[in-house]
């Protein structure tokens, strides 16, 4: 359709026009308040040499070299099948990582959550860095560490509330405002149009008891 069309098809149809955009209006603002927000927040464990490798004079952060195969292990227990329906069991919404600190070759493990709601967000998280200390020592217990030779964890850092991260709400209200604005572009020079034709089609009044000629 030539531009030229197009635009005096809005023009005649305006009523149309304000109509569609007005329910576009409220399909955007449905669709932010529909989507749910996501809420993040974090914790990292850092592993420690067993205290049988650490003299009394030493310092432990100094000999952290050879935990790192330790700490991905630990990530991989704390995100097993077990763990995962036990955190959705919290809130269905949620999702996590445990996993080593990439950005250091320290044995750093970072616990990773987001959900929809910050204070579930926050237990999750809790419950994680609570649960990782007890996975470590039943990891070595298995496999029959003496209590002296075993790796042990202490907290760094821990969030204190849970932020809200992402566009995924302002994005939900884009996408649907772009569609509800297209539809009604489309659906007003669709409209226009069929009212054209039938008005072209509609045959011209005979003059009333007077025979054609």
């Amino acid at each position: 359709m030539p531009v030229g069309v197009f635009l005096g098809a809005l023009r005649r149809r305006w009523l149309l026009l304000l109509v569609g955009c007005l329910a576009t209006a409220g399909l955007s603002v449905g669709a932010y308040l529909w989507s749910k927000p996501t809420y993040e927040i974090t914790g990292t464990v850092l592993l420690l040499p067993p205290a049988s490798s650490v003299s009394s004079t030493s310092n432990p952060f100094v000999q952290l070299d050879g935990l790192r195969q330790t700490v991905e292990l630990l990530g991989v227990a704390l995100t097993d099948q077990a763990t995962q329906e036990q955190m959705r069991s919290i809130s269905p919404d949620v999702d996590f990582t445990v996993q080593a600190d990439g950005r250091t070759s320290s044995p750093l493990l970072v616990i990773d959550v987001k959900d929809s709601r910050p204070d579930t967000a926050l237990k999750i998280r809790d419950l994680l860095v609570a649960q990782a200390p007890d996975r470590l020592e039943a990891m070595q217990v298995s496999l029959r560490v003496q209590p002296g030779n075993q790796v042990t964890t202490t907290v760094v850092t821990m969030d204190a509330r849970a932020q809200e991260v992402g566009r995924g709400r302002l994005r939900a209200a884009v996408v649907a405002g772009a569609l509800g604005l297209a539809l009604t572009l489309a659906a007003t020079a669709l409209w226009d149009a069929h009212r054209r034709r039938a008005t072209k089609g509609k045959p011209a009044d005979a003059t009333d008891g007077v025979p054609p000629s």
